[in-house]
């Protein structure tokens, strides 16, 4: 019964606040929110600033209609690189999304931009990470803090 009473709360309150909110609080590990709350634009601005013009890693444009912070290893084969410095850079739409990357290209020219022993760091990394909350909220109040002195070098 209590079940019953709980799962029709659930659902009331899903209906109100959205099924996010209520995923969130059925599963104690869950952090699709945080995560979310990262928002693409604040990554794809902070590869976008780190990139200090230099265009996109892959094909070298500089002028593309929207821009993605792309990643090395993906955050399917490498989730606990997510976050890593080297592991992110700036990416036109079109390399990111339509040429999976193209990683080729990404490689390449990474080896121009941070070396190749940095490089086999990353493609040798398979440890197994699962990010908890605090992490988490760590990791996006340090990734607000370096876009804002970013933003502020910038405006200097």
């Amino acid at each position: 019964m209590k079940i019953k009473t709980l799962a029709l709360e659930l659902e009331q309150m899903a209906m109100q606040k959205g099924w996010k909110e209520v995923t969130a609080m059925i599963a104690p590990h869950h952090h699709g929110d945080l995560l979310e709350s990262l928002d693409v634009t604040d990554a794809a601005e902070f590869a976008r600033r780190l990139a200090n013009g230099e265009g996109c890693i892959s094909c070298g444009t500089y002028n593309a209609d929207s821009w993605h912070a792309g990643h090395y290893r993906t955050t399917a084969a490498a989730s606990q690189l997510r976050f890593h410095h080297d592991n992110i850079h700036l990416q036109c739409h079109s390399c990111n999304v339509h040429k999976s990357g193209n990683i080729e290209l990404y490689r390449i020219n990474l080896v121009k931009k941070i070396g190749e022993t940095r490089i086999l760091s990353l493609e040798n990394n398979n440890d197994t990470h699962r990010y908890s909350r605090e992490e988490l909220s760590t990791i996006r109040a340090t990734a607000r803090a370096e876009l804002r002195a970013l933003k502020q070098l910038v405006a200097v």
